[in-house]
């Protein structure tokens, strides 16, 4: 009954994607405006990939799996309860990217944030190390195909390659003379198997970890996945920096598709929606904002302390580039002024502050 839910739910996606073929455009953004502004100004979506908060330096992890953010952490707003609305890439990002909505799924097909970019006169690109074939895959690909220029690095069935291999590429966007960018990139960051995402020069973590799962199987995998955010650390930390040598106004957020659980609160490491923790939402979001960007006029509200879901994040990503359009709702963007909190909806319609409460 499973094979055949999904087999049917997959046809769906298929049949809608490829009744959409997601345009540069949708009908949807046809009345975006943005403040007028004679600077270059340069927007970065970073999408990490199964990263949890709660085993980053930054959050308080008692491990300094951050160092390099930590060195720069007066330069930028760690958002401290932020969740994904599910605890996988497709069921998350297809909200997290469109106007979709766990209440309105069907909203996806009207429009996703690239196609609003595209019709604010931005260029638009997608730098992915993210297989783009796929059972899984096929709806952000389809997603990526609004971004004017796309590069697909992981494209071979065998070990995906590191994420620096994404840093050149991104370099050279960073360098084309056009005055308004969104780059999205899209990492394989902590995705298993944790002890392939990083080279050897980041295999640090080897003592004993802190957890009350004693098996040799968790404490490899504890040290792989700390590991592998020790590396996320450094490909963060070194997109920020390109972002803040080319001197525009710009603003690089950092998030993860969804978190995941490594031996924290169950004997178990992954993620998965049936038998889903607090560790599979919990995700970072992490914005760095150039100091062009922190003195430009706007109302905006850095508040770190605001609970929030990503399945909203497109609200956001208008608010950080002053974009306006007919559909946007500002009581749904996390620096809003106007923002209100809504519940956090995951799993078989669960809230996530009343499943999870301490």
């Amino acid at each position: 009954m499973v094979v055949a839910s999904a087999f049917i739910d997959y046809n769906h996606e298929i049949a809608a994607y490829d009744a959409m073929k997601f345009k540069e455009k949708s009908n949807c953004f046809n009345d975006v405006l943005q403040k007028k502004d004679t600077i270059n100004e340069v927007y970065v979506l970073v999408i990490g990939e199964s990263t949890t908060r709660n085993h980053m330096g930054i959050y308080g992890y008692y491990r300094q799996t951050t160092p390099l953010l930590k060195s720069i952490s007066n330069e930028l707003f760690v958002y401290k309860d932020v969740i994904s609305p599910n605890t996988h890439t497709l069921t998350s990002l297809e909200k997290v990217l469109t106007l979709g909505t766990t209440e309105n799924l069907d909203l996806k097909y009207q429009g996703n944030f690239l196609q609003l970019f595209n019709q604010a006169g931005f260029s638009t690109y997608w730098i992915s190390n993210q297989n783009p074939t796929g059972i899984w895959n096929n709806f952000i690909a389809g997603i990526a195909n609004s971004s004017e220029e796309k590069f697909f690095f992981n494209i071979s069935n065998g070990k995906s390659p590191y994420d620096e291999v994404l840093l050149e590429s991104f370099r050279k966007v960073l360098e084309e003379k056009k005055k308004k960018k969104l780059i999205v990139l899209h990492l394989m960051g902590t995705h298993l198997m944790y002890e392939d995402r990083y080279p050897k020069s980041f295999d640090k973590f080897k003592d004993n970890p802190i957890t009350k799962f004693e098996s040799e199987t968790a404490k490899k995998a504890i040290n792989a996945y700390d590991n592998a955010v020790l590396y996320q650390d450094y490909i963060w930390f070194s997109i920020i920096d390109l972002v803040k040598k080319a001197n525009n106004k710009s603003a690089v957020l950092c998030i993860s598709d969804h978190g995941e659980e490594v031996y924290e609160h169950i004997d178990f490491s992954g993620h998965t929606e049936t038998k889903g923790t607090k560790s599979m939402y919990d995700i970072p979001f992490v914005l760095w904002l150039s100091e062009k960007k922190k003195r430009e006029e706007n109302s905006l509200i850095f508040d770190v302390n605001r609970s929030y879901s990503t399945e909203n994040l497109i609200f956001t990503i208008a608010d950080l580039a002053t974009l306006k359009f007919k559909k946007l709702d500002t009581s749904k963007s996390i620096l809003n002024k106007e923002s209100k909190f809504t519940k956090r909806i995951i799993f078989n319609n669960l809230t996530y502050d009343d499943f999870f409460k301490e």
